[in-house]
């Protein structure tokens, strides 16, 4: 997946076309890929431990400690095609899904009073208007949203090792021979044209002489 691909937009009117594509990104992060308007409830999508979004803002609201380590190794999605015949060799998907909870969405009041004190006292709400910049460096987002994780998946699987070896050898291995005896024919197909050459060669100056 392209990085640029759950960038956000400071732009809700969408004047800005480059960044309109965005414009879901509002009042989000990088990285974040909202589901409200889908499953009509704040859950969320985003790569495994927020990889290529932005860890340090997710890390200022929750201590998540040492286990908050994105690695394109292990969280990053994949699509591996082999270019001759199109098979694929190894997939993987790799998504993480969460829930936003919103101080002005949810209040004191909703679900019994669960919700509304917990957004209300986690350490990144300062109750600030939003500010987002469209920047992947330097974007920010939402003091009024609290991201929480709640499990990645990874879904997808790799070629075997016998597999691989016999694929090798079958599409390879007869390309290799191919690619062999096209060269071999080009030489005696060279070898017999200038064999043919030389006897008309010959052939023409022995007509030569006895006359």
């Amino acid at each position: 997946m392209d990085p640029n691909t759950l960038l956000n937009s400071t732009d809700p009117t969408n004047t800005n076309i480059a960044m309109s594509k965005h414009y879901y990104q509002v009042n989000h992060p990088r990285g974040i890929a909202s589901r409200q308007r889908t499953d009509a409830f704040d859950l969320f999508l985003s790569k495994p431990h927020f990889l290529n979004g932005d860890p340090q803002f997710h890390m200022s609201q929750i201590d998540f400690g040492t286990d908050l380590a994105p690695n394109a190794e292990i969280h990053d999605t994949y699509l591996d095609v082999e270019p001759l015949t199109g098979r694929t060799f190894a997939a993987r998907k790799r998504l993480q899904f969460g829930v936003y909870l919103n101080k002005v969405r949810i209040g004191d009041s909703t679900f019994g009073s669960v919700y509304g004190p917990v957004v209300d006292r986690f350490p990144g709400n300062t109750g600030a208007e939003e500010s987002i910049t469209a920047s992947p460096k330097s974007a920010t987002a939402s003091q009024n949203n609290l991201y929480l994780p709640i499990l990645w998946a990874s879904e997808g699987k790799d070629i075997p090792d016998s597999d691989a070896a016999s694929f090798e050898e079958k599409i390879y291995g007869t390309r290799k021979t191919f690619f062999v005896v096209q060269i071999v024919l080009v030489i005696v197909g060279g070898l017999m044209f200038f064999t043919f050459l030389i006897l008309c060669i010959k052939a023409r100056q022995s007509s030569s002489t006895s006359m």
